[in-house]
């Protein structure tokens, strides 16, 4: 074989596993998430960032995202999540401790958690630092939410250059008893 078609071989190879992973494998594969916001993505979010204890949490749309599935043996798979644009959403609400938004089906979700710890959702009872902020852990709605939309990552700005994404299997369902009181779990997909 010529270096060229080995070089295809490879290739096919490579994306073979990815797609057994994809489509079935992954449940037996170690999945290793990251997340990257590329510059783009970025520099809208740090213009956007203020340190105002009173503000309200923001939303946005992730526009555009590339995901990268990187092969490292045949039971080891990285997956890179690239947000590479967003856009301001639609919010229908907005307080500093949460923001009721949408995006359209299939579009990943971005918003910001407030540099304040608040006792109330009215902004004169928040204040900058304390325990609650620059916190970068998704509540259990976000998670909910996430998993309920079936999108496959999520993420969290906790302040201007610190951003958190988020992903359906790191959420452990609820306990759920069933008519013969026994506990199940229901397992996201």
């Amino acid at each position: 074989m010529t270096t060229q078609a080995l070089h295809s071989h490879a290739r096919a190879v490579r994306w073979t596993l990815v797609a057994a992973f994809i489509t079935g494998g992954a449940a037996r594969a170690q999945v290793v998430r990251y997340g990257v916001m590329e510059d783009s993505a970025r520099v809208t979010l740090r213009a956007a960032w203020r340190n105002d204890s009173a503000q309200p949490e923001r939303a946005y749309c992730v526009r555009r995202a590339r995901i990268v599935a990187r092969v490292i043996s045949s039971t080891k798979v990285d997956s890179i999540f690239h947000v590479l644009e967003v856009r301001p959403a639609h919010v229908d609400s907005a307080s500093p401790n949460h923001v009721a938004f949408a995006c359209n089906h299939g579009t990943p979700e971005l918003h910001t958690h407030t540099p304040a710890t608040c006792l109330a959702d009215d902004p004169k009872y928040c204040a900058p630092g304390g325990p609650e902020a620059y916190s970068c852990q998704p509540s259990r709605d976000d998670y909910e939410k996430l998993i309920e939309r079936g999108d496959q990552f999520a993420v969290i700005q906790c302040d201007r250059v610190a951003f958190r994404f988020y992903y359906p299997s790191e959420y452990v369902a609820p306990v759920v008893h069933d008519s013969a009181s026994r506990s199940t779990r229901h397992v996201p997909e």
